[in-house]
C-alpha cells in the first residue's frame, strides 16, 4: 500500500509512505454503527479519556505547534465538523 501526503504549505512537495498499515474499522456505507463495537480496542473504555501525562503533552503540541483549528472556527463553517463535537480537551 502507498500513501501520498500533499502539504498545504508546499503543494508541490509530497511523502510518500510504503507499507503502510491502518488499524481502523473500515465503514461499508453512511452506517457507522458497527465501527462503535467493543471489538475495537480504541472504543474500550480505557481509551475514552487521555491520562494528565497524555493531556498534557496534548496540550503542549496544541499550544507550540497548531497553526489552525477549524473546529474554533464554527461560524465560518457552516457544516460543523462531527469529530468536533466530542474534543475532551482544548
Amino acid at each position: 500500500m502507498e500513501f501520498q501526503l500533499t502539504t498545504m504549505m508546499h503543494p508541490l512537495k509530497h511523502t510518500i509512505y510504503r507499507s503502510f498499515g491502518i488499524n481502523a474499522c473500515q465503514a461499508q456505507s453512511t452506517n457507522i454503527q458497527p465501527c462503535n463495537s467493543s471489538k475495537y480496542r480504541w472504543n474500550r473504555e480505557k481509551f475514552w479519556e487521555l491520562n494528565p501525562l497524555q493531556k498534557q503533552a496534548y496540550n503542549n503540541i496544541r499550544n507550540n505547534y497548531l497553526i489552525y483549528d477549524y473546529c474554533t472556527k464554527e461560524s465560518q463553517n457552516p457544516k460543523y465538523q462531527v469529530e468536533c463535537q466530542s474534543l475532551p480537551i482544548g
